[in-house]
This record gives C-alpha cells, structure tokens and sequence, in this order.
C-alpha cells in the first residue's frame, strides 16, 4: 500500500457531531481529546441542561450520555430532546455501574448501545458508528 493510501485511512468518512453528556470532568476531557484525535467534533455538556440548550441550535450525529447525572438521568435528556424534535439519529448511554436495568431502559428508549465503563477505544468507535 501507498503512503497516498495509508494517508487516505486516517481520513473519516463522515466528520460526526456528537453530544457528549458526562458530568465526571476527567471523562469528560477524555471524550474530547479521543473523539477530537479521531476527527470527530464533540460538543461537551456537564448537564442536561446546557445538552437541551446547544441542541437547540446544533443538529447532532450522536447522543453519547452518562445514565446518572446531576440533575437527572440520560433518559430524561432523551425525552427532553424527542419532544424538541431534536434527539440525533444514534444513542449511546453508559456506566460505571454494572446495572443490567440501566442496559434494559436504554435498549428500550431505542439506543443504539450501552457501554460499561471502562470501555476501549474499538468498542466506543463502533458504538459511535465511527469507521475504524
């Protein structure tokens, strides 16, 4: 294979706007730096509250969303955006804990995935639809 080639690889397909919703502050940096290192353009949000506020003019690829936040849940969020109209077309939630009810809500909320944190690099991009 080609430098030319081997170069082209490293281009996404589709730069996706994801939504990052985690009120943990190093996650959250971590989020930012992976998915910015992998040509993504996260927006990061502490709460639901300014989640609903910058969807409200950004158009979102992606809804990745810690279950438990400060003032409510992911699934809080999820309904908050349906009824604006502005819920992305793919969602992931996850957890540090290992609760089988939070993967059961989410899957029927319609999520695409639900990831037990910690999770790796792999596994969050296939979530996120991002090509490897």
């Amino acid at each position: 294979m080609s430098d030319e080639h081997a170069i082209l690889r490293l281009v996404p397909a589709k730069k996706l706007r994801i939504l990052v919703v985690e009120d943990d502050t190093d996650a959250r940096a971590y989020f930012g730096v992976v998915l910015t290192h992998l040509g993504q353009e996260p927006h990061l949000c502490v709460d639901s509250d300014s989640a609903i506020e910058i969807s409200k003019s950004v158009t979102f690829d992606v809804l990745l969303a810690d279950v438990r936040l400060h003032r409510g849940t992911c699934w809080d969020l999820i309904e908050a955006l349906r009824s604006m109209y502005r819920v992305p077309p793919r969602i992931v939630t996850m957890s540090v804990w290992n609760v089988e009810e939070y993967a059961e809500r989410s899957r029927a909320m319609g999520t695409h995935a639900h990831l037990l944190k910690p999770f790796g690099q792999a596994e969050l991009m296939d979530a996120l639809g991002i090509d490897g």
